[in-house]
């Protein structure tokens, strides 16, 4: 009980004439300890007078653990003292071990005061201001109990407070308002980038679908998100064959036209991708269906009247699609138009062919003089037309003209991408190629088996017949064309390099020039290929010139040439795709 009401008192001492506190009981003990104070110094509270410490009973016990302590430290030190007059007796090459004592430290001492003040105060004045500390001390800690702060009492300090608290309270809204209209801000720049992203996307593609590059706008369309891709799929409804590879189904056509908001060319869009879906399928019925839906909001379409006659082909109705292309030749003079209508012959009867023979024979003649779109499909028609009016001239120079044409040359023009599936094939001529192959000699007929197979795409198998025909062909030429094909179709431009420095192909074929002048500019855009052109030129074959030219311009990238280039070639071919791409470079 002594020892509790001790620690709540505060004591003053009197050493070496100073008087220096108040402490506590718990840093008297401590200051004894550190030899700041001895025991013969004095010391009092507030209540009693000037005793020695060794004199006043309350601190009996503090005095004599510190004798003891002090005691304890004296041995320590002899100890050590002893030791190092021992390790000095070492010599200076013998390794000395010195034993370090730790001295004792005391963590559970907690001071205010780490160093005992010199107070310059008489005794009244001390206590005076101690009793005044007390007195605060009970007051604050009184007022803390009510939840009051120690300016609640005072104005100047409530006032201070309502100021600071109004101004904190405004800072923080300002500071809101500021982070909101940011973070706003930030949203709103985000989306509206976002937007304008979107809007270049969709304008460059509906750019690519005007030079007719189906591929290359389904492929920057693809760079949309998902949701912007299926809700702008109107804007490439007529590119679905191409959106199958983004995993576009029927379903999404559903899902458009039950959107609404949908224009005639949407509408009508939409009946043609089901129409093509249908006819890959070959449910024919189905594809009937969609075309009449189609027809009946654009009766005069020619792709919709094309893929009718396209269908009526599929289902045996030869003269109403001989009809239709004959229909569709006169408004727009296209090859593909002339090879449906050959291609209807083969299934007219006999009345029926020698009835309309005569005027597909001067429409094929003509085509064939001034344009190249289905050139070599149009010459085998020709060859066959010779062969059953036992016209051997004509024959032979259609033959020649067919040994000059490129094969799969009807690929460098450019189709409607919602034309039905598998139309206007090799293939389809049939009767016609066995008709010509009846007026071949045996080495004719080798080199028309692989412009067949080539034709076909058939890579291997012509290549395999090119290898075991060698030895039947005698002609050099012939056979060192035969190898330039296959090499050009398999695309070993290293292999069709040599092979024209060596002389054997023949100096005055077109497609000799024309197959070597595009490799070349292949391999080094700004390889000389003069002397093709001017060979092409001079015997009017002034696209195979162009060709080359346009190649090699694309292949420089030089945009400015290419713009002059195509304002005065290309005019009357301008489904070709090579001219469709360099117009999409400088576009």
């Amino acid at each position: 009980m002594m020892i509790a009401i001790s620690n709540e008192k505060k004591w003053l001492i009197k050493s070496e004439n100073k008087i220096l506190g108040p402490y506590s009981f718990e840093q008297i003990e401590d200051l004894l300890l550190k030899k700041q104070i001895s025991i013969i110094d004095e010391v009092r509270d507030t209540e009693t007078r000037w005793l020695y410490l060794r004199e006043n009973q309350q601190f009996k016990k503090i005095i004599e653990d510190v004798r003891a302590q002090i005691e304890m430290r004296g041995d320590s030190t002899k100890t050590i003292q002893n030791s190092v007059s021992q390790a000095g007796t070492k010599t200076m090459d013998e390794p000395v071990q010195q034993t370090r004592s730790v001295p004792q430290q005391y963590t559970d001492v907690s001071l205010q005061t780490l160093e005992a003040s010199v107070v310059k105060e008489t005794v009244d004045d001390v206590i005076l201001r101690v009793q005044k500390e007390e007195a605060m001390t009970r007051s604050s800690s009184l007022g803390s109990k009510g939840g009051k702060f120690v300016y609640s009492h005072d104005p100047h300090a409530q006032k201070k407070a309502v100021v600071f608290s109004g101004q904190f309270r405004a800072l923080i809204i300002g500071l809101s308002a500021v982070a909101v209209m940011t973070m706003a801000g930030f949203f709103y720049y985000h989306k509206y980038n976002q937007h304008r992203q979107e809007t270049e996307i969709l304008t460059e593609v509906k750019k690519l679908k005007f030079l007719g590059l189906g591929q290359q706008a389904v492929e920057l369309y693809s760079r949309l998100p998902p949701s912007v891709q299926q809700k702008k799929l109107v804007v490439v409804l007529d590119l679905f064959p191409f959106l199958e590879t983004l995993g576009f189904q029927m379903k999404n056509l559903d899902e458009v036209e039950a959107g609404g908001n949908l224009t005639l060319t949407d509408r009508v869009n939409i009946h043609l991708s089901r129409f093509w879906f249908y006819m890959q399928t070959h449910n024919l019925e189905m594809a009937q269906n969609q075309i009449v839906k189609a027809k009946t909001l654009q009766p005069a379409d020619s792709l919709i009247n094309e893929n009718e006659a396209i269908l009526n082909i599929r289902k045996g109705k030869y003269l109403a699609a001989h009809d239709a292309f004959l229909k569709l030749y006169q408004q727009e003079n296209l090859g593909r138009y002339i090879f449906g209508a050959v291609q209807c012959l083969q299934g007219l009867s006999q009345t029926e062919r020698a009835k309309f023979l005569p005027n597909i024979e001067k429409l094929v003649d003509r085509h064939i003089a001034i344009r190249f779109d289905y050139k070599k499909e149009l010459l085998l028609a020709q060859m066959a037309f010779a062969k059953l009016k036992n016209n051997d001239v004509l024959f032979r120079l259609s033959w020649k003209q067919f040994l000059s044409t490129p094969t799969q040359l009807a690929m460098m023009f450019k189709k409607p991408t919602l034309l039905a599936p598998f139309a206007y094939q090799w293939k389809d001529l049939e009767q016609y190629k066995l008709l010509v192959r009846q007026g071949l000699n045996p080495q004719d007929d080798m080199l028309f088996q692989v412009h067949d197979y080539l034709e076909s795409s058939q890579l291997s198998a012509a290549s395999d017949f090119a290898e075991k025909s060698k030895n039947s062909i005698h002609d050099t030429a012939s056979i060192q064309q035969i190898s330039l094909l296959v090499n050009y179709a398999l695309n070993r431009r290293s292999e069709i390099i040599s092979l024209s420095r060596t002389g054997q192909l023949d100096p005055k074929s077109d497609l000799n020039h024309l197959l070597v002048g595009l490799t070349k500019v292949q391999v080094d855009p700004l390889a000389d290929v003069k002397e093709h052109i001017d060979f092409l030129n001079q015997n009017h074959l002034k696209f195979y010139a162009q060709w080359i030219q346009l190649s090699a311009l694309i292949r420089r990238n030089s945009k400015p040439e290419i713009s002059h280039f195509l304002k005065e070639n290309f005019l009357r071919d301008a489904e070709f795709i090579l001219a469709q791409e360099a117009r999409g470079m400088i576009d």
